[in-house]
Protein backbone atom coordinates (compact mmCIF):
# COMPACT_ATOMS: atom_id res chain seq x y z
CA UNK A 1 0.00 0.00 0.00
CA UNK A 2 2.94 2.31 0.83
CA UNK A 3 4.45 2.14 -2.45
CA UNK A 4 0.84 2.24 -4.03
CA UNK A 5 0.36 5.45 -2.62
CA UNK A 6 4.06 6.64 -3.10
CA UNK A 7 3.17 5.89 -6.78
CA UNK A 8 -0.12 7.80 -6.56
CA UNK A 9 1.23 11.11 -5.14
CA UNK A 10 4.17 11.20 -8.07
CA UNK A 11 1.59 10.57 -10.54
CA UNK A 12 -0.60 13.07 -9.25
CA UNK A 13 2.28 15.56 -9.51
CA UNK A 14 2.27 15.76 -13.17
CA UNK A 15 -0.52 17.17 -14.59
CA UNK A 16 0.10 19.49 -17.46
CA UNK A 17 -1.52 21.43 -19.99
CA UNK A 18 -1.79 19.84 -23.22
CA UNK A 19 -1.83 22.47 -24.90
CA UNK A 20 1.65 23.58 -24.12
CA UNK A 21 3.22 20.28 -23.32
CA UNK A 22 1.42 17.92 -26.89
CA UNK A 23 1.63 18.09 -30.26
CA UNK A 24 -0.33 16.04 -32.75
CA UNK A 25 1.28 13.23 -33.98
CA UNK A 26 1.97 14.41 -38.20
CA UNK A 27 0.17 11.86 -40.04
CA UNK A 28 -3.17 11.67 -37.24
CA UNK A 29 -5.35 14.59 -39.03
CA UNK A 30 -4.98 13.59 -42.84
CA UNK A 31 -4.99 9.62 -41.88
CA UNK A 32 -8.36 10.66 -39.58
CA UNK A 33 -9.83 13.40 -42.43
CA UNK A 34 -9.11 11.00 -45.33
CA UNK A 35 -12.14 8.21 -43.76
CA UNK A 36 -14.40 11.41 -43.09
CA UNK A 37 -17.78 10.74 -43.34
CA UNK A 38 -19.76 12.64 -46.11
CA UNK A 39 -22.32 14.05 -44.45
CA UNK A 40 -19.86 16.20 -42.30
CA UNK A 41 -17.44 18.92 -42.55
CA UNK A 42 -14.17 18.67 -44.07
CA UNK A 43 -12.96 19.71 -40.46
CA UNK A 44 -14.74 16.99 -38.61
CA UNK A 45 -14.13 13.63 -38.53
CA UNK A 46 -16.39 10.72 -38.08
CA UNK A 47 -17.07 7.63 -35.49
CA UNK A 48 -16.81 5.98 -38.49
CA UNK A 49 -13.48 7.44 -39.77
CA UNK A 50 -12.57 6.92 -35.32
CA UNK A 51 -13.43 3.13 -35.55
CA UNK A 52 -11.27 2.81 -38.59
CA UNK A 53 -8.10 4.77 -37.21
CA UNK A 54 -5.22 2.63 -36.32
CA UNK A 55 -4.60 4.22 -33.03
CA UNK A 56 -8.03 3.33 -32.14
CA UNK A 57 -8.37 -0.53 -31.04
CA UNK A 58 -11.65 -1.13 -29.36
CA UNK A 59 -14.51 -3.55 -31.12
CA UNK A 60 -18.19 -2.40 -30.31
CA UNK A 61 -20.17 -5.07 -28.13
CA UNK A 62 -19.23 -8.71 -28.64
CA UNK A 63 -21.06 -11.74 -28.92
CA UNK A 64 -19.88 -14.84 -29.62
CA UNK A 65 -20.04 -16.60 -32.54
CA UNK A 66 -23.45 -18.82 -33.53
CA UNK A 67 -21.74 -21.94 -33.61
CA UNK A 68 -19.86 -21.35 -30.12
CA UNK A 69 -23.14 -20.13 -28.67
CA UNK A 70 -25.45 -23.16 -30.00
CA UNK A 71 -22.55 -25.76 -28.17
CA UNK A 72 -22.69 -23.62 -24.86
CA UNK A 73 -26.10 -23.95 -24.60
CA UNK A 74 -26.36 -27.44 -25.80
CA UNK A 75 -23.81 -28.22 -23.24
CA UNK A 76 -25.48 -26.60 -20.12
CA UNK A 77 -28.88 -28.49 -21.31
CA UNK A 78 -27.02 -31.96 -21.71
CA UNK A 79 -25.18 -31.65 -18.17
CA UNK A 80 -26.52 -29.37 -15.86
CA UNK A 81 -28.44 -30.49 -13.07
CA UNK A 82 -29.28 -27.28 -11.86
CA UNK A 83 -32.02 -24.44 -12.17
CA UNK A 84 -30.50 -21.38 -14.22
CA UNK A 85 -30.67 -19.01 -11.31
CA UNK A 86 -28.68 -20.83 -9.29
CA UNK A 87 -26.49 -22.17 -11.60
CA UNK A 88 -25.94 -18.00 -12.55
CA UNK A 89 -25.18 -17.22 -8.74
CA UNK A 90 -22.84 -20.67 -7.99
CA UNK A 91 -21.02 -19.20 -11.32
CA UNK A 92 -21.14 -15.82 -10.10
CA UNK A 93 -19.33 -17.01 -6.55
CA UNK A 94 -16.90 -18.65 -8.44
CA UNK A 95 -16.01 -15.51 -10.71
CA UNK A 96 -15.82 -13.31 -7.76
CA UNK A 97 -13.23 -15.25 -6.15
CA UNK A 98 -11.12 -15.80 -9.53
CA UNK A 99 -11.12 -12.24 -9.44
CA UNK A 100 -10.07 -11.26 -5.61
CA UNK A 101 -7.05 -13.27 -5.66
CA UNK A 102 -3.69 -11.89 -4.88
CA UNK A 103 -0.26 -12.47 -6.46
CA UNK A 104 1.90 -13.67 -3.61
CA UNK A 105 5.53 -14.65 -3.18
CA UNK A 106 6.82 -18.51 -2.22
CA UNK A 107 7.37 -16.84 1.19
CA UNK A 108 4.31 -15.45 1.84
CA UNK A 109 2.62 -18.29 0.68
CA UNK A 110 3.81 -20.52 3.29
CA UNK A 111 3.37 -17.89 5.73
CA UNK A 112 -0.06 -17.56 5.21
CA UNK A 113 -0.81 -20.99 5.19
CA UNK A 114 0.99 -21.69 8.12
CA UNK A 115 -0.99 -19.17 9.76
CA UNK A 116 -4.41 -20.70 8.59
CA UNK A 117 -3.54 -24.09 9.66
CA UNK A 118 -2.70 -22.98 13.49
CA UNK A 119 -5.46 -20.94 13.70
CA UNK A 120 -7.61 -23.88 12.15
CA UNK A 121 -6.05 -26.12 14.95
CA UNK A 122 -6.75 -23.52 17.84
CA UNK A 123 -10.37 -23.61 16.94
CA UNK A 124 -10.96 -27.33 16.26
CA UNK A 125 -9.33 -30.75 17.17
CA UNK A 126 -10.00 -32.04 13.99
CA UNK A 127 -6.90 -32.74 10.94
CA UNK A 128 -6.70 -29.82 9.45
CA UNK A 129 -6.90 -31.34 5.38
CA UNK A 130 -4.89 -30.13 2.79
CA UNK A 131 -5.30 -26.00 1.57
CA UNK A 132 -7.04 -26.66 -1.40
CA UNK A 133 -10.17 -29.42 -1.07
CA UNK A 134 -11.91 -28.11 -4.29
CA UNK A 135 -13.90 -24.65 -4.76
CA UNK A 136 -16.03 -25.18 -2.36
CA UNK A 137 -13.39 -24.81 0.43
CA UNK A 138 -12.19 -21.39 -1.27
CA UNK A 139 -15.87 -20.15 -1.22
CA UNK A 140 -16.50 -20.71 2.20
CA UNK A 141 -14.36 -17.95 3.32
CA UNK A 142 -16.52 -15.87 0.78
CA UNK A 143 -19.44 -14.12 1.36
CA UNK A 144 -20.86 -11.32 -0.75
CA UNK A 145 -21.78 -9.33 2.48
CA UNK A 146 -19.07 -6.42 3.31
CA UNK A 147 -17.35 -6.98 6.89
CA UNK A 148 -17.55 -3.74 9.07
CA UNK A 149 -17.51 -2.85 12.26
CA UNK A 150 -16.57 -5.72 15.06
CA UNK A 151 -16.42 -7.96 12.27
CA UNK A 152 -12.79 -6.24 11.55
CA UNK A 153 -11.24 -9.62 12.64
CA UNK A 154 -13.40 -11.61 10.89
CA UNK A 155 -12.85 -9.44 7.76
CA UNK A 156 -9.11 -10.12 8.06
CA UNK A 157 -9.29 -13.79 8.08
CA UNK A 158 -11.50 -13.34 5.66
CA UNK A 159 -8.74 -11.94 3.42
CA UNK A 160 -6.03 -13.96 4.37
CA UNK A 161 -7.74 -17.13 3.30
CA UNK A 162 -8.56 -15.73 -0.06
CA UNK A 163 -5.06 -14.59 -0.71
CA UNK A 164 -3.31 -18.02 0.09
CA UNK A 165 -3.19 -20.05 -2.57
CA UNK A 166 -5.03 -22.34 -3.93
CA UNK A 167 -5.21 -24.08 -6.94
CA UNK A 168 -8.62 -24.74 -8.01
CA UNK A 169 -10.08 -28.44 -8.72
CA UNK A 170 -11.84 -28.02 -12.05
CA UNK A 171 -13.73 -31.45 -11.87
CA UNK A 172 -17.32 -31.52 -13.61
CA UNK A 173 -19.07 -29.08 -12.09
CA UNK A 174 -16.41 -26.41 -11.27
CA UNK A 175 -15.82 -26.56 -15.45
CA UNK A 176 -19.47 -25.94 -15.80
CA UNK A 177 -19.46 -22.85 -13.50
CA UNK A 178 -16.63 -21.63 -15.53
CA UNK A 179 -18.49 -22.10 -18.64
CA UNK A 180 -21.10 -20.23 -17.33
CA UNK A 181 -19.21 -17.21 -15.70
CA UNK A 182 -16.03 -16.88 -18.06
CA UNK A 183 -16.90 -18.28 -21.83
CA UNK A 184 -18.31 -14.50 -22.75
CA UNK A 185 -15.82 -12.78 -21.45
CA UNK A 186 -12.60 -14.68 -21.87
CA UNK A 187 -13.94 -14.63 -26.04
CA UNK A 188 -14.49 -10.87 -25.71
CA UNK A 189 -10.88 -10.03 -24.19
CA UNK A 190 -9.33 -12.24 -26.36
CA UNK A 191 -10.95 -10.87 -29.15
CA UNK A 192 -9.88 -7.17 -28.08
CA UNK A 193 -6.51 -8.14 -28.00
CA UNK A 194 -5.91 -10.11 -31.25
CA UNK A 195 -8.01 -7.38 -32.79
CA UNK A 196 -5.14 -4.57 -31.61
CA UNK A 197 -2.63 -6.96 -33.14
CA UNK A 198 -4.02 -7.20 -36.47
CA UNK A 199 -4.98 -3.65 -36.84
CA UNK A 200 -1.54 -2.41 -36.06
CA UNK A 201 0.47 -5.33 -37.52
CA UNK A 202 -1.61 -6.17 -40.62
CA UNK A 203 0.26 -8.35 -42.45
CA UNK A 204 1.30 -11.10 -39.77
CA UNK A 205 -1.39 -13.95 -40.09
CA UNK A 206 -0.20 -16.65 -37.71
CA UNK A 207 -0.46 -20.37 -39.33
CA UNK A 208 -0.03 -22.03 -35.65
CA UNK A 209 -1.33 -21.31 -31.99
CA UNK A 210 -0.03 -22.59 -28.50
CA UNK A 211 -2.71 -21.80 -26.20
CA UNK A 212 -1.42 -22.54 -22.47
CA UNK A 213 -3.65 -23.23 -19.95
CA UNK A 214 -6.37 -23.37 -22.83
CA UNK A 215 -9.40 -24.08 -20.51
CA UNK A 216 -12.89 -24.25 -22.80
CA UNK A 217 -10.69 -22.84 -26.22
CA UNK A 218 -11.73 -19.69 -25.83
CA UNK A 219 -8.43 -18.24 -27.82
CA UNK A 220 -9.32 -20.86 -30.29
CA UNK A 221 -12.37 -19.57 -31.11
CA UNK A 222 -11.33 -15.77 -31.03
CA UNK A 223 -8.14 -15.99 -33.39
CA UNK A 224 -10.09 -18.19 -35.63
CA UNK A 225 -12.80 -15.03 -35.38
CA UNK A 226 -10.05 -12.19 -35.99
CA UNK A 227 -8.24 -14.09 -38.43
CA UNK A 228 -9.47 -15.77 -41.73
CA UNK A 229 -10.73 -19.22 -40.73
CA UNK A 230 -8.64 -21.83 -41.68
CA UNK A 231 -5.31 -19.64 -41.78
CA UNK A 232 -3.91 -21.35 -38.73
CA UNK A 233 -3.39 -25.14 -39.40
CA UNK A 234 -2.06 -26.25 -35.88
CA UNK A 235 -3.60 -25.69 -32.65
CA UNK A 236 -1.69 -26.86 -29.88
CA UNK A 237 -3.95 -26.91 -26.35
CA UNK A 238 -2.16 -27.52 -23.30
CA UNK A 239 -5.33 -27.87 -20.25
CA UNK A 240 -4.26 -29.82 -16.84
CA UNK A 241 -7.74 -30.59 -16.21
CA UNK A 242 -9.39 -33.43 -17.77
CA UNK A 243 -12.80 -31.83 -17.48
CA UNK A 244 -12.22 -28.71 -18.86
CA UNK A 245 -10.68 -30.37 -21.72
CA UNK A 246 -13.80 -32.45 -22.42
CA UNK A 247 -15.95 -29.32 -22.52
CA UNK A 248 -13.55 -27.81 -24.95
CA UNK A 249 -13.67 -30.75 -27.16
CA UNK A 250 -17.64 -30.70 -27.01
CA UNK A 251 -17.32 -26.90 -28.05
CA UNK A 252 -15.04 -27.24 -30.85
CA UNK A 253 -16.04 -30.51 -32.05
CA UNK A 254 -18.16 -30.24 -35.58
CA UNK A 255 -21.75 -31.06 -35.11
CA UNK A 256 -22.87 -31.71 -39.43
CA UNK A 257 -24.61 -34.48 -40.45
CA UNK A 258 -22.57 -38.18 -41.10
CA UNK A 259 -19.46 -35.75 -39.56
CA UNK A 260 -17.24 -38.57 -38.45
CA UNK A 261 -16.62 -38.49 -34.47
CA UNK A 262 -13.94 -36.45 -33.28
CA UNK A 263 -13.57 -33.91 -36.31
CA UNK A 264 -13.37 -30.36 -35.16
CA UNK A 265 -14.30 -27.09 -36.47
CA UNK A 266 -10.70 -25.87 -36.83
CA UNK A 267 -8.14 -27.91 -38.28
CA UNK A 268 -5.01 -29.42 -36.62
CA UNK A 269 -6.69 -29.15 -33.11
CA UNK A 270 -4.42 -31.29 -30.60
CA UNK A 271 -5.47 -31.25 -26.82
CA UNK A 272 -2.68 -32.08 -24.49
CA UNK A 273 -2.60 -32.01 -20.44
CA UNK A 274 1.05 -31.33 -20.12
CA UNK A 275 3.95 -29.16 -21.81
CA UNK A 276 4.48 -30.70 -24.83
CA UNK A 277 8.63 -31.18 -26.17
CA UNK A 278 9.92 -28.09 -26.54
CA UNK A 279 10.06 -28.06 -30.66
CA UNK A 280 6.46 -27.66 -30.21
CA UNK A 281 6.03 -24.11 -31.07
CA UNK A 282 4.02 -21.28 -32.14
CA UNK A 283 3.56 -18.09 -34.05
CA UNK A 284 1.27 -16.92 -31.54
CA UNK A 285 1.42 -18.12 -28.11
CA UNK A 286 -1.27 -17.52 -25.70
CA UNK A 287 -1.50 -17.62 -21.84
CA UNK A 288 -4.88 -16.42 -20.19
CA UNK A 289 -5.48 -16.16 -16.34
CA UNK A 290 -2.52 -18.74 -15.18
CA UNK A 291 -0.20 -16.82 -14.05
CA UNK A 292 -1.99 -16.00 -10.40
CA UNK A 293 -2.76 -19.74 -10.06
CA UNK A 294 0.49 -20.91 -9.85
CA UNK A 295 2.42 -21.27 -6.53
CA UNK A 296 5.15 -18.56 -6.17
CA UNK A 297 7.60 -16.78 -8.28
CA UNK A 298 9.63 -19.86 -9.52
CA UNK A 299 6.48 -21.63 -11.22
CA UNK A 300 5.54 -18.18 -13.03
CA UNK A 301 9.11 -17.80 -14.00
CA UNK A 302 9.36 -20.78 -15.71
CA UNK A 303 6.40 -20.92 -17.52
CA UNK A 304 7.36 -17.62 -18.99
CA UNK A 305 10.26 -18.69 -19.62
CA UNK A 306 8.98 -21.93 -21.57
CA UNK A 307 6.29 -20.33 -23.29
CA UNK A 308 8.71 -17.51 -24.92
CA UNK A 309 11.02 -20.41 -26.28
CA UNK A 310 7.97 -21.46 -28.47
CA UNK A 311 7.49 -17.87 -30.10
CA UNK A 312 7.84 -17.83 -33.18
CA UNK A 313 5.89 -14.31 -33.61
CA UNK A 314 3.74 -12.67 -30.84
CA UNK A 315 3.56 -13.77 -27.10
CA UNK A 316 0.27 -12.69 -25.27
CA UNK A 317 -0.30 -12.65 -21.83
CA UNK A 318 -4.04 -12.17 -19.97
CA UNK A 319 -4.91 -11.47 -16.93
CA UNK A 320 -7.72 -10.37 -14.44
CA UNK A 321 -7.72 -6.34 -14.60
CA UNK A 322 -6.50 -6.17 -11.19
CA UNK A 323 -3.70 -4.76 -8.94
CA UNK A 324 -2.57 -8.25 -8.74
CA UNK A 325 -3.16 -9.22 -12.61
CA UNK A 326 -0.82 -6.04 -13.13
CA UNK A 327 1.49 -6.96 -10.96
CA UNK A 328 1.72 -10.86 -12.20
CA UNK A 329 2.28 -9.28 -16.17
CA UNK A 330 4.72 -6.53 -14.28
CA UNK A 331 6.91 -9.81 -12.97
CA UNK A 332 6.86 -11.62 -16.69
CA UNK A 333 7.20 -8.21 -18.55
CA UNK A 334 10.72 -7.49 -15.95
CA UNK A 335 11.58 -11.12 -16.78
CA UNK A 336 11.16 -10.79 -20.46
CA UNK A 337 13.20 -7.55 -20.60
CA UNK A 338 16.13 -9.24 -18.70
CA UNK A 339 16.21 -12.05 -20.39
CA UNK A 340 14.57 -12.08 -23.55
CA UNK A 341 17.22 -10.89 -25.69
CA UNK A 342 17.73 -8.23 -28.01
CA UNK A 343 15.34 -9.74 -30.19
CA UNK A 344 12.49 -9.10 -27.34
CA UNK A 345 10.09 -6.41 -28.42
CA UNK A 346 7.25 -5.00 -26.20
CA UNK A 347 4.21 -4.44 -28.14
CA UNK A 348 1.48 -3.58 -26.41
CA UNK A 349 0.63 -1.98 -23.99
CA UNK A 350 3.54 -0.32 -22.43
CA UNK A 351 5.08 2.46 -25.40
CA UNK A 352 8.65 1.34 -23.62
CA UNK A 353 10.63 -1.06 -22.02
CA UNK A 354 11.19 0.92 -18.58
CA UNK A 355 10.04 0.67 -14.97
CA UNK A 356 6.15 0.48 -15.33
CA UNK A 357 4.95 4.47 -13.52
CA UNK A 358 1.69 2.73 -12.77
CA UNK A 359 3.44 -0.16 -10.22
CA UNK A 360 1.33 -0.37 -7.50
CA UNK A 361 -1.58 1.70 -9.31
CA UNK A 362 -3.11 -1.20 -12.14
CA UNK A 363 -3.11 -0.75 -15.47
CA UNK A 364 -6.17 -2.35 -17.11
CA UNK A 365 -8.42 -2.22 -20.61
CA UNK A 366 -12.48 -2.76 -21.08
CA UNK A 367 -14.01 -4.72 -23.83
CA UNK A 368 -17.92 -5.03 -23.11
CA UNK A 369 -19.61 -8.01 -24.42
CA UNK A 370 -22.97 -10.66 -24.02
CA UNK A 371 -23.94 -13.46 -22.26
CA UNK A 372 -24.61 -16.37 -24.32
CA UNK A 373 -27.76 -18.75 -24.42
CA UNK A 374 -29.10 -19.56 -21.43
CA UNK A 375 -27.42 -16.78 -19.42
CA UNK A 376 -28.17 -14.06 -21.82
CA UNK A 377 -29.06 -10.57 -20.83
CA UNK A 378 -30.57 -9.05 -24.18
CA UNK A 379 -31.31 -6.34 -22.58
CA UNK A 380 -27.97 -5.40 -21.21
CA UNK A 381 -24.23 -5.86 -21.52
CA UNK A 382 -21.41 -6.73 -19.15
CA UNK A 383 -18.27 -4.74 -19.18
CA UNK A 384 -15.15 -7.05 -18.48
CA UNK A 385 -11.97 -5.68 -17.38
CA UNK A 386 -8.40 -7.09 -18.27
CA UNK A 387 -4.55 -6.67 -17.86
CA UNK A 388 -2.94 -7.51 -20.66
CA UNK A 389 1.17 -8.12 -21.83
CA UNK A 390 1.98 -8.82 -25.98
CA UNK A 391 5.54 -8.98 -26.76
CA UNK A 392 7.28 -10.04 -30.06
CA UNK A 393 9.98 -12.00 -31.25
CA UNK A 394 11.82 -9.66 -33.76
CA UNK A 395 11.06 -6.23 -35.07
CA UNK A 396 7.26 -6.27 -34.79
CA UNK A 397 7.59 -3.45 -37.68
CA UNK A 398 8.17 -6.19 -40.30
CA UNK A 399 4.26 -6.89 -40.08
CA UNK A 400 3.16 -3.24 -41.09
CA UNK A 401 3.02 -2.02 -44.39
CA UNK A 402 5.86 0.70 -43.39
CA UNK A 403 8.20 -2.62 -42.79
CA UNK A 404 10.87 -1.36 -40.48
CA UNK A 405 11.60 1.53 -42.14
CA UNK A 406 8.14 2.76 -40.89
CA UNK A 407 7.56 5.61 -38.18
CA UNK A 408 7.81 3.12 -34.44
CA UNK A 409 3.54 3.80 -33.46
CA UNK A 410 5.15 3.07 -29.69
CA UNK A 411 6.56 6.41 -30.01
CA UNK A 412 3.09 8.01 -29.14
CA UNK A 413 1.85 7.78 -25.73
CA UNK A 414 -0.87 4.94 -23.89
CA UNK A 415 -3.81 6.44 -22.73
CA UNK A 416 -3.99 4.75 -19.14
CA UNK A 417 -7.60 6.46 -17.71
CA UNK A 418 -11.14 4.58 -18.03
CA UNK A 419 -12.44 7.00 -19.65
CA UNK A 420 -11.86 10.95 -20.65
CA UNK A 421 -12.66 13.14 -17.48
CA UNK A 422 -14.29 16.33 -17.47
CA UNK A 423 -15.85 17.38 -20.60
CA UNK A 424 -16.71 20.62 -22.34
CA UNK A 425 -14.36 23.13 -22.60
CA UNK A 426 -11.31 20.67 -21.24
CA UNK A 427 -10.69 16.69 -21.06
CA UNK A 428 -8.36 15.44 -18.31
CA UNK A 429 -6.28 12.43 -19.80
CA UNK A 430 -3.97 9.89 -18.14
CA UNK A 431 -0.80 9.34 -20.41
CA UNK A 432 1.79 6.67 -20.33
CA UNK A 433 4.67 8.32 -22.14
CA UNK A 434 7.60 6.37 -24.31
CA UNK A 435 10.34 7.33 -21.50
CA UNK A 436 8.34 5.21 -18.99
CA UNK A 437 7.02 8.53 -17.07
CA UNK A 438 2.85 8.87 -16.12
CA UNK A 439 1.26 11.90 -16.57
CA UNK A 440 -1.96 13.47 -16.57
CA UNK A 441 -3.04 15.96 -19.00
CA UNK A 442 -5.50 18.76 -19.84
CA UNK A 443 -6.25 19.18 -23.54
CA UNK A 444 -8.31 22.29 -23.83
CA UNK A 445 -11.12 22.06 -25.92
CA UNK A 446 -10.25 25.76 -28.06
CA UNK A 447 -6.56 25.05 -27.65
CA UNK A 448 -6.67 21.44 -29.38
CA UNK A 449 -6.30 20.38 -32.59
CA UNK A 450 -10.20 19.58 -33.63
CA UNK A 451 -9.26 16.09 -35.00
CA UNK A 452 -6.99 15.37 -32.14
CA UNK A 453 -9.61 16.78 -29.42
CA UNK A 454 -12.47 14.64 -31.19
CA UNK A 455 -10.21 11.06 -30.81
CA UNK A 456 -9.25 12.36 -27.15
CA UNK A 457 -12.62 12.35 -26.18
CA UNK A 458 -14.08 9.01 -27.63
CA UNK A 459 -11.34 7.09 -26.37
CA UNK A 460 -10.83 4.48 -24.05
CA UNK A 461 -8.04 2.47 -22.03
CA UNK A 462 -5.77 1.29 -24.64
CA UNK A 463 -6.16 3.62 -27.31
CA UNK A 464 -2.93 5.18 -28.55
CA UNK A 465 -3.33 8.82 -27.91
CA UNK A 466 -2.22 10.35 -31.57
CA UNK A 467 0.29 13.23 -30.22
CA UNK A 468 3.93 13.55 -28.78
CA UNK A 469 5.63 15.16 -26.19
CA UNK A 470 7.41 18.76 -27.45
CA UNK A 471 10.13 17.25 -26.48
CA UNK A 472 9.79 14.17 -28.15
CA UNK A 473 8.37 15.68 -31.26
CA UNK A 474 11.64 18.24 -31.73
CA UNK A 475 13.59 15.33 -31.80
CA UNK A 476 11.47 13.27 -34.55
CA UNK A 477 10.89 16.38 -36.65
CA UNK A 478 11.90 19.76 -37.90
CA UNK A 479 8.37 20.45 -38.47
CA UNK A 480 5.77 19.57 -36.01
CA UNK A 481 2.00 19.86 -36.52
CA UNK A 482 0.70 22.18 -33.67
CA UNK A 483 -2.16 21.60 -31.88
CA UNK A 484 -3.76 24.32 -32.32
Amino acid sequence: MKSATASLTKYFQKTVAGTQKYVVASDFPRQILEERSKATRLEIPSRQALKKHKYYLHLPTLTLPCSLDLAATDCLREHNIYAIKHLKQLSTRLVNYLHEREILTEREIIEKVKKYREAQARKSERPFFEVDEGTEAALQYHDENPFIGACRSEREVRTECLSAWKSIDYNESNSLLYLVGRLAPNFAVACRILYEIRKRAPLFVPTSLFDFASGLGTYTWAANTIWPAGCIREHHLVEASGPMTVLSEFLLAKREQGTPPNTYLFPGVRHRRFMPSADVTGDLVMSGYALLEMAGEHDRRRVIESLWSRTNAFLVLIEEGTRAGHTALLEARDWLIRNGGDNMHIFAPCPHSFACGRAGLGCKSTVKYYQFGLTRDPAYSTEEAFSYLIVSRGDWRRFTKGGLEGKEVSTHPRIVSPRPAGGGPALDIDLCLPNGDCERVVFSKSGTNQPLYFFLKNSLAGDIAPCERVEDADANTENPTETS
